[in-house]
């Protein structure tokens, strides 16, 4: 199964694509130069910007971590138009959890109306949130997703210093503020 080269999300039916990196989302596509400067970024620097953000707080609660990255899934039809996508979101477990949650309530209710997909769809991402809230990340270690993340936030803040001055170019990036 295809996964998406930013969020790692499985991505069931017609990745979006730039060139041959496939993405889930114009979102995550977008993103992609930012996974091109992310790549050069040493390694160290990115484990030790995610554990900072694993054992920080919560941005939607602001409760101390453990701090990961949580995918919701979701699928909304109206008879022939069905979308469905994937939302991954940095969180503490508990809000994670809670995001899945409304996914699946927002599924069950307003999913099953379109024809054919709406039907096919619906149950995918029930059963998909169900999976992610029974197995979610280990809270004892920042997850690959987490890292990815951290790198791609790293890069874009590189860019954004490279933006306003762009004789500097720093090799080791400090975490943004």
């Amino acid at each position: 199964m295809t996964r998406c080269a930013l969020c790692d999300a499985r991505i069931l039916f017609g990745p979006v694509r730039d060139g041959n990196i496939p993405y889930c989302s114009a979102t995550c596509r977008d993103a992609g130069p930012s996974m091109l400067l992310a790549k050069s970024i040493p390694k160290d620097v990115i484990e030790k910007y995610a554990a900072t953000i694993h054992q920080g707080n919560c941005p939607f609660c602001g409760d101390h971590g453990p701090v990961d990255v949580h995918t919701a899934f979701t699928v909304w039809s109206a008879l022939v138009v069905t979308h469905w996508q994937s939302e991954p979101r940095v969180a503490c477990r508990r809000c994670g959890r809670k995001g899945q949650l409304q996914a699946v309530l927002l599924s069950g209710l307003i999913g099953w109306w379109g024809f054919p997909w709406g039907l096919v769809m619906t149950p995918v991402q029930i059963v998909r949130n169900l999976i992610a809230m029974g197995h979610p990340p280990a809270p004892l270690i920042p997850s690959e997703t987490l890292k990815k993340v951290a790198a791609i936030h790293l890069a874009n803040h590189l860019l954004a210093q490279n933006r306003n001055s762009p004789n500097q170019s720093p090799l080791r990036p400090s975490p943004p503020a």
